[in-house]
Order: C-alpha cells, then structure tokens, then sequence
C-alpha cells in the first residue's frame, strides 16, 4: 500500500513538473498588453518580434456579446 501511494505521489509531481516546463517554454516571452481606445476594452498577446505585421484579432463575450462588439469593431474600422 505504502509503495503504490509513494509510486502516485511520485507520478502527480512529475506530471506537474512537466506541465511547468512544457507552459513556460510555450508561453516565455508572450505578456498581455491592454487595449482601451474608441470605447473598447481588452487585453492582447504579442511578441517584439512581430510588431508592424498583419494582426488576426479574436472577438469574444459569448453568444450575444461577441456578435455586437464585432459590429461595434467593424464600424469603428
């Protein structure tokens, strides 16, 4: 019994472990920058290396808000 708990604890810690190194080397470098301009609010992810390329920008709030703030978006544009 003490063997198979000690073999589990063992195999969490790993899994975590990995799950740790596998995020930062994913996501190193990406920070979140805040948007606040012509009524809009939000966060975006970038990295220095792709600045003054094309952007693909993801609108989100659910089933409702999704859809009105991409016409809010379009008609700002």
């Amino acid at each position: 019994m003490k063997k198979k708990l000690i073999i589990l604890i063992g195999v969490l810690i790993a899994l975590i472990l990995c799950y740790l190194v596998v995020d930062y080397a994913l996501f190193s470098g990406i920070r979140s920058k805040s948007i606040n301009e012509n009524g809009f609010q939000g966060s975006y992810f970038t990295k220095e290396n792709i600045e003054n390329k094309t952007a693909v920008i993801l609108i989100g709030g659910g089933v409702w808000g999704g859809d009105y703030w991409a016409q809010e978006f379009a008609q700002k544009v």
